[in-house]
């Protein structure tokens, strides 16, 4: 499996206040002969101390999480994925309160592959991407103030990228108790990319990731082109992604190549 991350402050922040983590195994999975892997990216929130302690915990828990979270069934690693996000949750209230820190949180988008299947959580405006056949989509859906906007039809997309309360999210951890992540499942296919990526990267580049994710060369050299441009073009927050390939094995990628939607599903 091709893997390539990247984490930089950028060019205005003092901290690099985002995490990121992947476990990718090599052992055959079950009678598919493929690869698994998980991935994590948390941007912090708070500033400074706050916000780089709160993503390095939810990225921590679901770090310890790993194996387990990658056996039994799809619908098990579904129900782990989403039980190790509430659990980071839970930490990440816990340390806050213990700590008197009133604004810490984080934001998070997980993503699980495994037996040609991509299980995907998020909480708050750090996104899934699929690039199939040439083409990007965003699979996760941000949970914030523009974006229920644009659900409402009151404004469009390219009005929510200049919105001037674009920043402003409505779900993260560190917040509520009752913490209720969207996941998503589809099918992955032969040569489709998955990136994971804070919006201190996708707001300014949002128009290129398409472009880059299909370019020739290794996710790292991608990543870090996104990273780069992101940082060129505004810089203003940390820049963080995880981007990995796909190698699915099974038959049905010779006949179907039409991903499955992924529809968010609370549980």
């Amino acid at each position: 499996m091709d893997i390539g991350s990247v984490s930089i402050r950028g060019r205005v922040r003092e901290k690099d206040e985002d995490s990121v983590f992947y476990h990718a195994s090599s052992v055959t999975n079950g009678s598919t002969g493929e690869e698994s892997g998980l991935f994590v990216l948390a941007d912090g929130m708070g500033g400074g101390e706050e916000g780089e302690i709160a993503s390095k915990i939810a990225v921590d828990v679901l770090k310890r999480n790993a194996e387990i979270i990658l056996s039994g069934t799809i619908e098990d690693s579904k129900e782990r994925l989403v039980n190790a996000v509430r659990e980071a949750n839970m930490e990440v209230i816990s340390y806050k309160h213990d700590h008197g820190f009133s604004e810490m949180g984080t934001t998070i988008t997980a993503c699980v592959y495994r037996d040609s299947t991509i299980i995907a959580t998020n909480v708050g405006d750090s996104r899934t991407y699929l690039l199939h056949d040439g083409r990007i989509s965003q699979r996760t859906v941000d949970h914030s103030f523009v974006q229920e906007l644009v659900m409402n039809g009151l404004i469009t997309e390219d009005q929510a990228r200049v919105h001037p309360r674009r920043n402003e999210i409505s779900n993260a951890l560190g917040f509520n108790d009752d913490l209720k992540p969207d996941v998503y499942v589809w099918k992955a296919f032969n040569e489709d990319y998955v990136l994971l990526c804070c919006d201190g990267m996708w707001e300014p580049i949002h128009h290129l990731i398409g472009e880059i994710s299909a370019m020739k060369g290794s996710c790292m050299e991608k990543v870090r082109m996104m990273a780069e441009l992101a940082n060129e073009m505004d810089g203003s927050d940390n820049i963080s992604a995880i981007l990995f390939s796909v190698n699915s094995r099974n038959d049905f990628d010779r006949f179907i190549r039409k991903p499955t939607l992924s529809v968010p599903q609370r549980t």
